[in-house]
């Protein structure tokens, strides 16, 4: 789903869905990142860099190993912790 401009709000989940990439979706929103990683239990990476119209969503995932928000407000990476992603191995951000 990556680089669809116009993308706001998709509904992307599945229990068996370990990989979400919607690097460069300017117009996506903190509520469907935060409804994608909450419906998909087997989440491993999420790829938002880039997704310039986020703000602070709240990424809360038990499976979250690998998250990419380059390109994003510090203050994204800053809000993610072990209590909320206690997987996460690598925050890729700059």
């Amino acid at each position: 789903m990556a680089h669809c401009e116009q993308l706001t709000h998709p509904h992307i989940y599945g229990p068996h869905l370990n990989d979400i990439s919607l690097a460069g979706c300017a117009r996506l929103t903190d509520a469907s990142v935060e409804e994608s990683c909450s419906a998909s239990p087997s989440l491993l990476r999420l790829n938002i860099c880039g997704c310039v119209g986020l703000r602070r969503p709240q990424i809360a995932s038990s499976s979250l190993e690998v998250l990419n928000c380059q390109h994003l407000p510090v203050e994204i990476a800053a809000s993610v912790s072990l209590e909320t992603c206690p997987a996460l191995k690598r925050v890729k951000s700059s």
